[in-house]
């Protein structure tokens, strides 16, 4: 048979070297984590700086057309406005005007039957 003899420093340095193996394992297994990690960083933000020089490129774009449309919304509330006036002073002011006026000869007529109709 074999007789091994340990003594106790001996014993706690294997446990210190089984220790350290285990670490160097879990550090090694962190840091290759930690690169697939950084390596998909690095793709992200390879492909978020694409879209934003492609929006930065188009910014000249979007602009023109926004001016585009807001002179388009100008001028249609400008010839909304001229309608508006235009229909105010063409037809619903005389149209007032007329009816004004039909009430008035309408109670002057009343006020006369009444009038005559006392008298009688």
């Amino acid at each position: 048979m074999l007789n091994f003899s340990i003594t106790w420093w001996e014993l706690a340095l294997i446990v210190i070297a089984i220790a350290f193996i285990v670490a160097v394992f879990y550090a090694v297994r962190t840091l290759k984590s930690l690169i697939i990690t950084l390596n998909n960083v690095n793709s992200l933000i390879s492909e978020n700086k694409r879209s934003i020089d492609n929006i930065f490129e188009n910014v000249d774009g979007i602009t023109k057309d926004a001016n585009k449309i807001s002179d388009k919304a100008d001028n249609m509330a400008g010839e909304l406005n001229n309608t508006v006036t235009a229909v105010k002073a063409d037809v619903v002011n005389p149209l007032i005007q007329a009816l004004a006026t039909l009430v008035k000869l309408l109670s002057t007529s009343a006020n006369r039957r009444s009038h005559q109709r006392n008298q009688e």
